[in-house]
């Protein structure tokens, strides 16, 4: 294949064995838009590829998913992705081919988010590349590839994928973060608290860093093109400050461990059942956060 014909940028063979890792020359010059382009190229190429798909259905058979259960689908395959790439930081930008980066099991954000993506499309689960980093202010911001709206003077660091609901007509996306172990369906990294991705840094300053965590997930909604982005539930769907607490007065109750165990899970059981009643809330707009 002609890479630098279909990515329309100039691209280099690194020495490696089929399939082969591409290095950009022209990289550093690209605006992220521009990157995205070249990205989701990579990405949509291999998702037509017959190996990838087989790769994808043996994922999702063995996670028992169901045929037409869209939502469970991307979730085994964010999962296994999770489970079986390797993440590492780069000392410089190289691109992966999918194929290459499940040869070897390993590759950083925009490695992972490929394979994700690639496998995804395999099956005509719809997507979208999705890029955050640190304002100059100190926020955490996002961008959805396809937005009008593009964030300027923003320090970009990371990124993932968004997926959406439905191959035919989607609604919304749930974000998917390849590279956070455990991290569900829905779990966006904007969002957390207490949680910090080390890519997040910001200008060198740690006070650009905002805090996040996997055990308080805030539900948040973003008008885009094509749907609305979707971020739902928490590490293991409670909040564990409430749980923390739950133990405390267990303690307070009782010295024995038994006294703690009860109250935390009276505290889990209370929280599951109100989750399941009321369902996440949007906050946000994508236009607010730029």
């Amino acid at each position: 294949m002609n890479w630098s014909g279909t990515l329309k940028t100039p691209t280099n063979r690194l020495p490696n064995a089929n399939p082969k890792v591409y290095h950009m020359p022209a990289w550093g010059g690209y605006g992220d838009p521009k990157r995205l382009d070249v990205i989701s190229r990579i990405a949509e190429s291999r998702g037509r590829d017959p190996k990838i798909a087989t790769l994808a259905v043996q994922i999702l058979k063995k996670a028992r998913v169901k045929p037409r259960q869209f939502k469970k689908q991307a979730a085994a395959l964010l999962k296994w992705v999770q489970d079986n790439i390797y993440y590492v930081n780069e000392p410089g930008e190289r691109l992966q081919d999918p194929l290459y980066t499940l040869k070897v099991g390993y590759g950083d954000c925009d490695d992972m988010t490929i394979v994700l993506y690639s496998l995804c499309r395999s099956i005509r689960l719809p997507v979208k590349l999705v890029i955050c980093g640190v304002s100059k202010d100190g926020q955490k911001v996002r961008y959805h590839q396809g937005d009008q709206h593009y964030p300027p003077g923003v320090d970009w660091s990371h990124i993932y994928l968004a997926i959406g609901n439905d191959p035919f007509n989607p609604t919304f996306f749930y974000y998917a973060e390849p590279t956070v172990p455990k991290a569900p369906l829905g779990w966006d990294v904007i969002n957390a608290k207490k949680f910090n991705l080390p890519e997040l840094a910001g200008y060198g300053s740690t006070s650009a860093a905002v805090a996040g965590s996997m055990a308080e997930m805030t539900a948040t909604a973003s008008a885009s093109r094509g749907g609305k982005h979707l971020v739902e539930g928490g590490l293991f769907g409670v909040n564990w400050k409430s749980i923390f607490a739950a133990a405390l007065v267990g303690a307070l109750v009782s010295v024995s461990a038994d006294g703690i165990k009860k109250g935390i899970k009276y505290a889990v059981d209370k929280q599951k059942k109100r989750a399941k009643k009321s369902p996440p809330v949007g906050t946000h707009l994508v236009a607010d956060l730029g």
